[in-house]
């Protein structure tokens, strides 16, 4: 547990061991996101393999994408409205949309040059001004009419909005530490009239209107990856931690550092509850929690990139946490795909 946190609440998830591992997942390396739809069905983002596993709420695979155009996943989101999967890979330059099954249905891809940011590849730190879509695209959310937010990202510092056609209807935000600079935006979660954007290496989560005007910041996080809101209004938030470096040349661990974990924060940012994978609060670690999911009963999902994120150097571990709710969430329909979903190395 971080020093100083007051756990105000009981944390009330519980473990669930080998949810999803089974059969055709067992082999799952890493898994770059998670999303679920309105079904309950989970859809696990496999780096290694390429491809979207979905799965029953029990965790038994009903269906394996094959063949699928991706390079590296990155982040999935089920719409909320018309329960399209939505994928994006950093390294296609490309938002995509899918049927539940898999069927291509719309691609928006990179118009940028890639070397107008002046991007390094593996320093997000080098980018010097922000440009157009994209450069190493990370995640994407919905407005309530529709449109599509998109961070971008590793070699860039924006957010682009498109409508549901994927025309760009406008783009803001630039590489710096101020309000609105961003540093690695790398998650983005629209919920109502708010938009949420985890403004990775700066270690915060940033709060705009949907105009992109900056209302509010949470500056207590140590990498956030991605976040989603659950039934009682309250957020759940991945976060990587900062024992690995990750961006730029350095390959040194900090054995020291704050590890990876997932808070529950209140609207202001307020941290409620840090979990672990055991589900409750504790030095037990998460190696790199990229991202989270709820589903309709408010269990919470988590994914982990240990291997890319600190680049071959940690220890096998497991790729897909379930960690079930232990009490009832006050509104079920509050947690539907859009509301607890957004995208996230």
């Amino acid at each position: 547990m971080s020093d100083g946190l007051s756990v105000e609440a009981e944390p009330g998830f519980r473990p669930v061991p080998g949810w999803g591992l089974d059969g055709p997942l067992g082999g799952c390396v890493e898994v770059a996101d998670v999303a679920v739809d309105g079904a309950d069905n989970v859809y696990v983002f496999a780096r290694k393999e390429s491809t979207v596993f979905r799965l029953s709420p029990a965790g038994e695979v009903q269906a394996r994408w094959d063949p699928t155009p991706f390079i590296r996943p990155h982040a999935i989101t089920v719409s909320p409205v018309d329960a399209a999967v939505f994928c994006v890979d950093d390294f296609a330059q490309a938002v995509m949309k899918f049927t539940p099954d898999g069927e291509p249905v719309m691609r928006i891809e990179s118009i940028a040059d890639l070397s107008f940011t002046g991007y390094t590849r593996g320093d997000s730190g080098s980018v010097r001004r922000a440009g157009p879509p994209f450069c190493y695209p990370t995640a994407v959310s919905f407005g309530p009419d529709g449109d599509l937010f998109v961070s971008d990202g590793y070699g860039n510092a924006r957010i682009h909005r498109f409508n549901a056609a994927g025309k760009l209807l406008d783009s803001w935000g630039e590489p710096g530490h101020e309000h609105g600079q961003f540093v690695l935006p790398h998650a983005v979660l629209v919920d109502g009239e708010r938009l949420y954007v985890a403004d990775r290496e700066n270690d915060r989560v940033q709060v705009f209107d949907l105009d992109g005007r900056f209302l509010n910041e949470w500056t207590d996080c140590y990498r956030p990856a991605k976040l989603c809101r659950d039934a009682e209004g309250m957020f759940l938030l991945a976060e990587l931690g900062r024992v690995n470096k990750a961006e730029g040349p350095s390959r040194e661990l900090d054995l020291s550092a704050h590890t990876g974990r997932i808070t529950r924060r209140d609207p202001s940012g307020r941290i409620l509850e840090e979990l672990t994978s055991t589900g409750r609060p504790g030095r037990e670690t998460f190696f790199a929690p990229h991202g989270i999911a709820l589903d309709s009963r408010g269990d919470l999902y988590i994914a982990e990139t240990y291997v890319t994120f600190f680049r071959g150097q940690a220890p096998a571990h497991t790729p897909l946490h379930k960690l079930a709710l232990g009490r009832t969430p006050r509104d079920p329909c509050a947690t539907r795909p859009g509301t607890s979903g957004a995208a996230a190395r």
